[in-house]
């Protein structure tokens, strides 16, 4: 389930658990990870100073440099969020829990955790494809550019202004060094499109990882007692210790998506906050005939990452709230007064879902994403008008 985010963050530097028992090996990796890291916590850096000299020579360029800036930036904070301590420890977690779901022992519990692996490969890699797509345009454009550029120069016995696809700040003469301009402008172009995908991809495996548990424990709920149907032998104290481990999992679970929440709570309302501004300013930059065709373009691409994010959130919801219908079609009513006032207390405590929070703002759910797409339109209706 998290061989996509594995990938994408290992190519970005940003994968904190170990990969390997070499220490060489895992040394050479936390330089590589710190290296990359200041390079492209840099970016937003030139981007800001560069808007300085925008704003006084060519305002639309100016616009479109300050929603490059917002997406380098958020980016910035969503891998420092994401190498936190309580995010690492639950994604560890969850790697580990994976692999003792491949081995238990009812085929039924292993379908229903392969059938969320697949769904969760078919919603975060084509996004993630997306996001890489428009980072390989990114530095195709730039690649082209210099190449028209020393064309040029070599044509020209005049100093030619290096023109970039991206119009960063350097702190040395980019025409005389125009091919390390390039490689820098390459550079943040790739990692903004890896961070993006990875970032995402990370994130929306564990809440697929998180509504794969729920699919298993209403399972579990539905079917708490049939080995003892299976058995008549087996005694009710079989039964009830079987109801307590799924209670005492039930709890876990519920810890866990606490915790998560805790941690991820300020990735959500950035996410949340940022989207609307984004969205709206690239729905703005098509309407001034800026970028169209490229605007456009990552404009879905934000689209379906804010819309996958608001969908697993809310089946997060919906999937809490079915243990109380899985644990209700069981037998319960079969078995003796103690497994019935187990269950009733069980069943009280499903009526209150699970959920993942936009920081204060309350739960995160599919209407939300719908709502950021109405507000930027509404932005830029009332801009035109």
């Amino acid at each position: 389930m998290f061989k996509v985010a594995k990938i994408l963050m290992i190519t970005g530097g940003i994968w904190k658990l170990k990969m390997t028992k070499s220490n060489l090996l895992q040394f050479i990796y936390a330089v590589y990870s710190g290296v990359v890291q200041v390079l492209y916590a840099s970016g937003p850096v030139s981007l800001l100073i560069s808007l300085f000299y925008l704003f006084q020579t060519d305002i639309a360029k100016a616009i479109e440099n300050i929603s490059r800036l917002i997406v380098v930036s958020l980016q910035v904070l969503k891998i420092l969020l994401c190498q936190s301590e309580g995010v690492v420890r639950l994604f560890s977690r969850a790697v580990r829990e994976q692999v003792d779901v491949y081995r238990h022992r009812d085929g039924v519990v292993r379908k229903v955790y392969q059938d969320h692996v697949k769904y969760c490969k078919w919603t975060t890699a084509p996004v993630a494809v997306l996001f890489l797509i428009c980072g390989l345009s990114q530095s195709g454009i730039g690649i082209w550019t210099n190449f028209n550029f020393e064309q040029l120069q070599r044509q020209s016995n005049e100093t030619l202004e290096l023109p970039l696809a991206v119009p960063f700040w350097y702190p040395f003469d980019k025409n005389k060094h125009h091919l390390l301009a390039l490689l820098f402008q390459v550079f943040q172009s790739q990692f903004t499109s890896f961070y993006c995908a990875g970032t995402q991809a990370y994130y929306n495996s564990i809440f697929i990882f998180v509504r794969a548990q729920l699919k298993i424990l209403q399972y579990n709920f539905r079917n708490f007692d049939d080995r003892s149907e299976a058995n008549r032998q087996i005694s009710e104290d079989f039964t009830l210790t079987a109801l307590k481990k799924l209670c005492e999992k039930h709890q876990e679970l519920i810890r866990s998506v606490e915790e998560l929440n805790d941690s991820l709570k300020s990735i959500m309302l950035l996410e949340y906050s940022v989207a609307s501004v984004l969205l709206a300013a690239l729905l703005f930059q098509v309407m001034a005939n800026i970028g169209v065709e490229f605007n456009i373009y990552v404009f879905f691409i934000l689209s379906c990452q804010l819309m996958a994010m608001a969908w697993n959130c809310n089946e997060i919801i919906i999937q809490s709230t079915g243990l109380a219908s899985a644990l209700y079609e069981s037998r319960w009513y079969q078995h003796s007064q103690q497994v019935k006032v187990i269950v009733h207390l069980m069943l009280v405590r499903c009526q209150k879902p699970l959920n993942l929070t936009i920081g204060p703002f309350g739960p995160m759910t599919a209407n939300d994403g719908v709502s950021r797409l109405k507000l930027a339109y509404s932005f830029v209706s009332v801009m035109s008008s």
